[in-house]
């Protein structure tokens, strides 16, 4: 079908503030829409992932996520595919060891896209 289209705010979330960024970088890409993130819980002890900074989107074709991917090269993160739910087969999500990391790859994006 060809009906004229434009994009709209679908809805507005509660995001952690550090992370904020990172949201607004992966939105910025056609095609590519978070979904979850957290930057992570200094309190509690690594040892449990939940805990640490994440960020969770879906990519709603192909040709998004390859681009994705390209314009990521070099960040110092990487991408993983969520396999635990089959019938979402394009999600994914990045994971980062502490706040730290999560900051490494904020200072990333600011030099590399000058975006922030």
């Amino acid at each position: 079908m060809n009906h004229k289209t434009r994009k709209i705010a679908i809805k507005k979330a509660e995001v952690d503030i550090g992370i904020i960024p990172l949201v607004d970088f992966l939105n910025g890409f056609n095609g590519i829409i978070t979904r979850w993130s957290c930057e992570g819980d200094p309190d509690k002890p690594k040892k449990v992932s939940v805990d640490l900074p994440y960020i969770t989107f879906y990519a709603e074709d192909l040709e998004s996520v390859q681009f994705l991917l390209k314009e990521l090269q070099g960040a110092p993160c990487s991408v993983i595919v969520d396999y635990h739910n089959y019938l979402v087969p394009m999600r994914f999500g990045m994971r980062f060891e502490n706040k730290k990391h999560l900051n490494m790859m904020l200072k990333w994006i600011k030099e590399c896209f000058t975006v922030l």
